[in-house]
Protein backbone atom coordinates (compact mmCIF):
# COMPACT_ATOMS: atom_id res chain seq x y z
CA UNK A 1 0.00 0.00 0.00
CA UNK A 2 1.89 3.02 -1.43
CA UNK A 3 -1.02 5.84 -0.11
CA UNK A 4 -2.20 4.62 3.27
CA UNK A 5 -3.06 5.92 6.28
CA UNK A 6 -3.65 4.63 9.80
CA UNK A 7 -6.03 7.28 11.93
CA UNK A 8 -6.24 6.04 15.59
CA UNK A 9 -9.57 7.60 17.47
CA UNK A 10 -10.45 7.58 20.75
CA UNK A 11 -13.78 5.12 20.37
CA UNK A 12 -15.57 4.00 17.53
CA UNK A 13 -18.18 6.70 17.54
CA UNK A 14 -15.25 8.95 16.97
CA UNK A 15 -13.87 6.26 13.84
CA UNK A 16 -17.66 6.28 12.55
CA UNK A 17 -18.33 9.98 11.89
CA UNK A 18 -14.28 10.02 10.61
CA UNK A 19 -14.82 7.44 8.24
CA UNK A 20 -18.67 8.94 7.03
CA UNK A 21 -16.81 12.10 6.30
CA UNK A 22 -13.66 10.74 4.58
CA UNK A 23 -15.42 7.00 2.43
CA UNK A 24 -16.87 4.41 4.26
CA UNK A 25 -16.30 2.56 1.13
CA UNK A 26 -13.00 2.01 1.65
CA UNK A 27 -12.64 1.46 5.56
CA UNK A 28 -10.70 -1.19 7.25
CA UNK A 29 -11.34 -1.32 11.29
CA UNK A 30 -8.95 -3.12 13.43
CA UNK A 31 -10.71 -2.78 16.67
CA UNK A 32 -9.79 -5.15 20.09
CA UNK A 33 -13.78 -5.48 20.98
CA UNK A 34 -16.13 -6.12 17.84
Amino acid sequence: MISATIIVCKDISEAVDFANELAPEHLELAVRKP
